[in-house]
């Protein structure tokens, strides 16, 4: 498991964890415009790493802006342009707030707890 603790704000981590068909991207604390470069970088570095399934387990989010959602939003959009699998594990309330006011939460591929 690899693990990059943000610097800058101590409140974010996001570690990644190769898994045998899929690889996550475990983020916690809170995802903002300060802390979303850390899960696009992880991301992209999957990708990279030839990774074609992945899954961002945001359930130790404790807080997620409009820049977080876009983040989402643009994976998913990268996902199904470069026919890569995207899934979002959640069992947070910030994140399923935040889909359902956004009219999002049926619009990813969501495993829930």
């Amino acid at each position: 498991m690899r693990e990059q603790p943000d610097k800058e704000d101590s409140r974010f981590a996001v570690q990644t964890r190769p898994d045998r068909e899929r690889a996550f991207v475990v983020a916690q604390g809170e995802l903002d415009v300060a802390t979303v470069a850390h899960v696009r970088g992880a991301v992209g570095e999957l990708r990279s790493a030839g990774w074609d399934r992945i899954v961002l387990d945001l359930r130790g989010l404790t807080f997620m802006d409009s820049t977080g959602l876009c983040l989402l939003v643009e994976l998913d959009r990268d996902a199904r342009r470069e026919s890569w699998q995207l899934t979002i594990q959640d069992g947070s309330g910030p994140v399923r707030r935040l889909l359902e006011l956004s009219g999002l939460a049926t619009h990813f591929v969501v495993i829930r707890d």
